[in-house]
């Protein structure tokens, strides 16, 4: 990517350089529309040559893309060791504590310690599962950039990566999901909404009430159908 970026005047090569800046400052997350006001003319040849993608409504820099997803990476674990240093701080404070009534904590059971251990263990788990979204919320976020999405191919890939210990297909970490599913939307399933379907795809919608509301939305009336069939009450005979 670089050496094509080095063959383009110079002109782009600086347009591109601002975007890359906006890019980085929005971690990853960055509209087509604001690339194209921050490029302009650059914008088309920018995405011409593959400098850079479009991924539904938002733009992708492979290269900065890869930046990002490490510096998070550091700085989870960076988080990590800190917390796994206080913890072991509070550990020894609490043993100084007790070294001072040696006699008292001979004589009592080790349940304080157990507590504190099940304590650290629960934060850990409440840490981790911070950064893993509900399914309610991934939904929401998947159907607001692209509509159509087949809700259960999007819950087949929520629960793939849950099972990985919320890592993807290629066993990378998932640290910043939102961008993560912006560029696996083009990969799943779309679906037709009712009013595009055709007559032979409505007759095979396994939900009725989709049925009857694809009827209603063609003006097709509840005593007649194409066929001739006859249609009950609030019942579509297809």
């Amino acid at each position: 990517m670089m050496g094509r970026i080095q063959r383009q005047p110079a002109q782009v090569q600086v347009d591109f350089l601002r975007v890359c800046c906006q890019y980085w400052k929005n971690e990853g997350n960055y509209s087509i529309e604001n690339a194209k006001l921050e490029a302009m003319d650059s914008y088309d040849v920018l995405v011409k040559y593959k400098i850079i993608k479009e991924n539904n409504d938002n733009i992708v820099i492979d290269f900065l893309d890869e930046q990002l997803d490490g510096i998070e990476e550091k700085r989870k674990q960076a988080s990590e060791a800190g917390k796994r240093s206080a913890e072991a701080r509070k550990r020894r404070t609490e043993l100084n504590d007790r070294s001072t009534t040696v006699k008292q904590t001979l004589n009592e059971p080790s349940t304080k310690s157990n507590r504190v251990e099940k304590s650290r263990v629960e934060k850990s788990r409440e840490e981790q599962d911070k950064d893993i979204p509900s399914f309610d919320v991934f939904l929401e976020y998947a159907v607001s950039k692209e509509p159509n999405i087949d809700h259960s191919d999007v819950k087949r890939k929520y629960n793939l990566w849950v099972e990985n210990d919320w890592r993807d297909g290629y066993d990378k970490p998932i640290n910043r999901w939102k961008a993560k599913l912006i560029n696996t939307l083009p990969h799943l399933k779309k679906v037709k909404p009712l009013e595009a379907l055709t007559y032979a795809e409505a007759k095979k919608l396994p939900d009725k009430e989709e049925r009857i509301g694809y009827c209603k939305l063609k003006g097709i009336p509840e005593t007649d159908y194409r066929y001739g069939n006859i249609v009950h009450q609030n019942e579509v005979a297809f």
